[in-house]
């Protein structure tokens, strides 16, 4: 990360993310803030595994969910949530050559393609337990997140400290620039 700015903005992205998850929901508004993350990364930045993972399991999530409420017919929010997430999302992740789409993003959207018309498949998916899976990708995410915001935000600090701006890194402040008070795991 070049900036204070960057690293405030991505520091906040990942406290929602955190919040959000902490009432152990999972909805598409997880992949909105990942996605708003990834754009916030320099061109040269990997986007790491843990989120490529995370954006993953949540897109599964948030589509699977509808096979246990529509387990015989298949619609209504469960082609709403495919359109919305596999062929709309997940296409223009594809289009843009996003670092979040993944060989795995596009294995299990064929695999939703096929699971409309294949019971054997929908239970399957069932049987994953997607919730699980999506809330401990998203852990497991946060957790590499906060470790490498908080590596940014001292050197981001530092560099603002240099320009002769208080990075609220000091002990008599109660900023942003160390990460202190951000994470609490």
């Amino acid at each position: 990360m070049s900036t204070p700015i960057e690293w405030m903005r991505r520091a906040m992205l990942i406290r929602i993310i955190e919040y959000e998850v902490s009432d152990a929901s999972v909805s598409e508004t997880l992949l909105d803030n990942l996605e708003l993350i990834e754009k916030l990364k320099e061109e040269e930045e990997e986007v790491s595994d843990t989120m490529k993972s995370a954006y993953c399991a949540v897109a599964l999530e948030c589509t699977v969910k509808y096979f246990v409420c529509e387990s015989v017919v298949i619609g209504g929010n469960f082609s709403s949530a495919r359109e919305r997430i596999w062929r709309a999302r997940v296409t223009r992740l594809e289009m843009e050559h996003s670092k979040l789409f993944t060989l795995d993003l596009k294995a299990h959207k064929e695999e939703l393609e096929v699971a409309i018309t294949s019971p054997v498949i929908r239970r399957s998916l069932i049987a994953l337990n997607t919730r699980n899976a999506a809330l401990g990708s998203v852990s497991n995410y946060l957790r590499d997140a906060w470790t490498l915001v908080q590596v940014s935000g001292a050197v981001a600090g530092a560099g603002v400290h240099k320009l002769g701006v208080d990075s609220g890194a000091g002990p008599h402040t109660h900023g942003l620039g160390s990460g202190a008070g951000l994470h609490t795991g």
